[in-house]
């Protein structure tokens, strides 16, 4: 089998596919992140001030170089939206090119 490499994958909810889209949009304007999947809305049940709260969310996947692991969750951090933001940091492994692919500084153009 192939060696793999380490990579980073961060794993977040945010109230609407906006919200996510524009934390992504920073995220990769700033190559903190290479790419991101934004899932469908989905139902979180949990308990905030005493009660049990039901919403909509929407999941994103964050990847990364491992070496932008720090920054990316320092950043997602400072810019979530959510008062008390679940930022997970997944330990993944990838195949060598890959890898290279999420080191490689990218010359991202804004989408008109």
């Amino acid at each position: 089998m192939e060696q793999m490499e380490k990579m980073a994958l961060v794993y977040s909810n945010f109230s609407s596919p906006e919200s996510a889209r524009s934390v992504v949009r920073i995220l990769m304007q700033e190559q903190v992140i290479t790419c991101a999947n934004i899932f469908q809305p989905h139902f979180a049940i949990y308990p905030w001030d005493n009660k049990i709260e039901e919403e909509s969310e929407t999941a994103v996947l964050f990847k990364a170089a491992w070496s932008k692991k720090d920054r990316l969750i320092e950043r997602l951090r400072s810019i979530h939206p959510y008062e008390l933001p679940g930022i997970i940091l997944l330990d993944a492994q990838t195949l060598p090119d890959y890898a290279a692919w999420l080191d490689r500084p990218q010359d991202i153009k804004a989408k008109e």
